[in-house]
């Protein structure tokens, strides 16, 4: 399974050296193309935690999906739309973990200068991970299941590059476009966020609940967040057609919360902190390529008395013709 913020620290460090190297690039974005199709496998990593602020005690909410299939087709220079499955898990890891349900968009528009994203993700059926610290009864490797939890994101990030003639953000991510030569860019974006997780029943089990405080009888958790981010990317070309991209934003917001307990819903207003990594390497031929994609996506949340750091990232094995 991915760590999340061990790809954001390794980002952060790399690139922080890489920022003193000069930065030229060489961008061919594959005129004599029409478009890039990728297909790809997909470890995925995504949980929510709720943490309290009085002690170490948390809740680790995770789905059950071993590996995720997808498939993206871009245009070059101009979208790129993609959409992904779950595949299922044996019969046994659905008695451990429960089955969950997966949908996952994305469309992407991709010009030189600008990157636009628009993002749907949405997951049903959780386990809590730390069932074994928070609950007793259970066989060695079985879990405590919410096949009625919901958690989710819809995203939409826009970003711009500053140097353009430096560095491809496509090429890096997309490789719908090629790095022949290495360079960098400073990137500066804005991003919304409706990031959700709700459930029948609630979200901090019985067994610790009382040493969540004021929102311990939390049933839904809805955060809308607008971020501004700026951060660098910088891609090393080893060859014309092998690279290596390193990626890494950080933003501060605000965040309008719903919270829905037992007794009602309140709203208010509060921060939201987020960061954003990518290392992406591989051959990015005329015709073909071949790539693996690590991201890390955080942002921490918090209510009156809760802590909620949502992560999200995947590892992400592509291949691909230009045609």
């Amino acid at each position: 399974m991915l760590d999340t913020s061990l790809v954001m620290k390794n980002s952060f460090m790399f690139l922080v050296l890489l920022t003193t190297i000069q930065a030229h690039g060489q961008i061919n974005e594959f005129k004599n193309k029409i478009l890039t199709a990728r297909l790809y496998a997909d470890t995925p990593t995504y949980k929510f935690t709720i943490e309290n602020t009085f002690n170490s005690t948390n809740v680790v909410w995770a789905p059950n999906i071993r590996a995720l299939t997808g498939v993206d087709v871009s245009i070059n220079g101009f979208i790129s739309v993609g959409y992904g499955w779950a595949n299922n898990d044996d019969p046994g890891s659905a008695q451990k973990k429960g089955v969950t349900e997966y949908t996952d968009y994305r469309v992407t528009y991709t010009p030189r200068w600008l990157r636009l994203e628009a993002n749907y993700q949405r997951y049903k059926g959780f386990y809590l991970e730390n069932t074994s610290q928070i609950a007793t009864g259970y066989a060695p490797g079985f879990h405590m299941l919410d096949a009625n939890m919901v958690g989710g994101n819809i995203s939409l990030n826009a970003t711009i590059v500053s140097s353009p003639e430096k560095f491809s953000y496509t090429a890096a991510i997309n490789q719908d476009a090629r790095q022949e030569s290495s360079g960098g860019s400073w990137l500066w974006g804005l991003n919304f966020s409706d990031t959700y997780f709700s459930s029948d029943s609630f979200l901090i089990p019985s067994q610790v609940r009382s040493q969540f405080g004021d929102d311990k009888n939390v049933i839904s958790l809805h955060f809308n967040s607008l971020t501004l981010k700026g951060g660098y990317g910088y891609t090393i070309a080893w060859s014309k057609k092998v690279f290596t991209s390193l990626l890494l934003n950080v933003g501060l917001g605000g965040t309008y919360r719903v919270i829905k307990d037992s007794i009602g819903q309140t709203y208010s207003i509060g921060n939201a902190v987020k960061s954003d990594a990518v290392i992406s390497f591989g051959f990015n031929g005329d015709d073909f390529l071949i790539a693996i994609i690590a991201t890390g996506d955080m942002t921490a949340f918090t209510t009156n008395s809760l802590k909620i750091p949502a992560a999200i990232g995947d590892a992400k094995l592509a291949i691909g013709w230009h045609f």
